[in-house]
């Protein structure tokens, strides 16, 4: 038996699974099939429906051109968590990290 994990949620580091504002910080991994370097799969790290690039922490996510896809995308799983746990904790909403929205929203 095979098993493949093809979407995993990543939260900011305190955020609750049920928080009103996941949507917004998020990150999700998917799997896009196997990897075949630039030929395409492996799994991308993606915000809101948009993918972040490969070595490219702090950009925007956006939505790749057909032929840089394999850009966005990284070989395995492992590889791809990791690149997501540190994109979620620096992702920037409405001008802030989760933790500054989360301190700025309890205060008020």
């Amino acid at each position: 038996m095979t098993t493949i994990t093809t979407k995993v949620l990543v939260l900011p580091e305190g955020m609750d699974a049920g928080d009103m504002d996941q949507s917004s910080f998020a990150v999700t991994v998917n799997w896009r099939g196997p990897y075949e370097g630039r030929s395409g799969g492996g799994y991308s790290v993606e915000r809101t429906g948009l993918q972040f690039r490969r070595g490219a922490l702090g950009e925007h996510p956006s939505v790749p051109e057909r032929f840089r896809a394999w850009q966005y995308r990284w070989p395995d799983l492992d590889s791809a968590l990791e690149a997501a746990r540190e994109i979620v904790e620096t992702t920037v909403v409405r001008g802030r990290t989760w933790v500054q929205w989360r301190e700025f929203r309890d205060a008020g």
